[in-house]
């Protein structure tokens, strides 16, 4: 799928601020970067925080028109075994809300286990969107 962007990060927390900068750098027009930004950030960071991966790890990162859509997925080792759940929105703690903002501005998302965890989501393209 990686027709835009493929590349490999660091399991670290500079992760999310490499991804975005890639994304700005295969910016085609055809999909909000800030949307773009904002959700690959998000599918980072929550490999970063819950797959169990270390620094000798690497996410690996895809991004690709699906169907007329922006796809974006991350692919981490999966050693936590926990599976990516939005928050219930009455909760109190500020953070977690990350798959909350994937799940908005998604047209569609999920997450897999072929071999580690793969989480994507599928954001609505169109044209002259910055």
């Amino acid at each position: 799928m990686g027709d835009l962007l493929s590349i490999e990060v660091p399991c670290e927390p500079a992760a999310p601020r490499l991804v975005r900068q890639a994304l700005a750098d295969v910016h085609d027009g055809t999909w909000s970067l800030d949307d773009g930004q904002l959700v690959a950030s998000e599918l980072v960071t929550n490999a970063i925080r819950h797959s169990g991966c270390a620094t000798r790890h690497s996410l690996g990162v895809e991004v690709g028109h699906h169907d007329g859509n922006l796809m974006i997925s991350v692919h981490d080792p999966g050693l936590s075994g926990d599976h990516a759940e939005p928050v219930a929105p009455q909760r109190v703690d500020p953070g977690g809300r990350g798959l909350q903002i994937v799940e908005q501005l998604s047209v569609r998302w999920g997450a897999e286990r072929p071999d580690g965890y793969l989480v994507w989501a599928e954001l609505p393209a169109s044209p002259s969107v910055t």
